[in-house]
């Protein structure tokens, strides 16, 4: 069993990969005003680069939490791939790679429900969850404004994110402190 520092530098690891393979965010809606903001993607250490590892690691987090109760994951991750496949059908965005992608990933997902619905006779594990918490990153970075979307649609996996990792890192920085 790997350590939660050690699971940490695997992700930070196979993100890197995948981001070395060209999976990046190129670009970003400018939130002050129109236009789009471009991010450098020239070295694995530019910012367009480190935004997508950093994506990609916090989904294969925040999704691995949700895989403990009966269908919970499946239904999330089912909301999820269903909104990038909707925004995919769009007209102002008609992405037909996301479109393929989120329907790769719902039949999995809808496979996946048929044991995992309560009462469920098989979970993910750290390793599945981490796969489609990967797999739904990507996805949400092939076309633009759907990590947004991804955001908004994975809402409460995000903040219970957040709220362990600052309940986590809360005596850590007061320790620093004194």
């Amino acid at each position: 069993k790997l350590s939660a520092l050690q699971q940490l530098l695997w992700q930070l690891v196979i993100a890197a990969i995948i981001v070395s393979f060209g999976w990046t965010i190129p670009h970003v809606t400018n939130p002050l005003g129109g236009g789009v903001l471009r991010l450098p993607t020239s070295s694995l250490f530019s910012l367009g680069n480190l935004l997508a590892i950093v994506w990609l690691v916090f989904l294969m987090n925040a999704l691995n939490w949700f895989d403990g109760s009966d269908g919970l994951f499946g239904s999330v991750a089912t909301a999820a791939l269903l909104a990038l496949a909707g925004i995919s059908l769009l007209p102002a965005t008609q992405d037909a790679l996301t479109l393929s992608l989120s329907l790769l990933g719902l039949g999995s997902i809808a496979a996946f429900l048929l044991w995992n619905w309560p009462p469920a006779k098989v979970y993910l594990g750290t390793t599945g969850s981490w796969f489609f918490g990967l797999f739904i990153g990507i996805t949400a970075i092939t076309g633009g404004g759907k990590i947004a979307t991804t955001s908004l649609v994975l809402a409460l996996p995000l903040i219970d994110f957040f709220l362990v990792a600052f309940h986590l890192f809360l005596p850590w920085l007061f320790q620093i402190a004194n």
